[in-house]
């Protein structure tokens, strides 16, 4: 089961009128999952998106699903919809990212999630053979937002 991780700021984030934006980081994901880092918004999440160099992999499926709050599962569908997940992830809906000189941008979202944000822990990953390698990022409500 994948494990949910809260964590400081690793990856430098720009907050801007409670907008968020990623910058160009690239990440290495792994199968005991990869700290992304964590952000604090009010409202909108403008165009998250993570760049993945896959060392070589060939994957097979990738994958976008989160927990929001403590225990409402969600998937990324190839469209950008989120739908309910059971917590399998051999469940997961392929997202059919594509491979570009041997990285994959990972687009998770552009939207305003204040009403959905009671702390919202979002993975990205992918199926190489028989393992998923993923990572984890967490979207926490600034204080009084909510």
């Amino acid at each position: 089961m994948v494990a949910t991780m809260f964590a400081t700021v690793v990856v430098v984030f720009l907050a801007t009128a409670g907008a968020v934006v990623a910058n160009d980081a690239v990440h290495v994901l792994s199968e005991s999952g990869t700290n992304l880092g964590a952000i604090t918004t009010s409202g909108a999440v403008e165009d998250l998106r993570f760049t993945v160099d896959l060392q070589g992999d060939a994957p097979r499926a990738t994958h976008v699903w989160a927990t929001v709050g403590s225990n409402e599962r969600r998937m990324r569908t190839n469209d950008g919809y989120w739908l309910p997940w059971n917590g399998d992830t051999k469940a997961l809906v392929d997202n059919r990212f594509t491979v570009i000189d041997g990285k994959v941008v990972f687009k998770v979202m552009d939207e305003d999630i204040s009403a959905d944000n009671h702390g919202i822990s979002v993975s990205i990953g992918y199926r190489v053979g028989d393992k998923l390698k993923y990572g984890v990022f967490a979207i926490l409500p600034k204080a009084g937002s909510q």
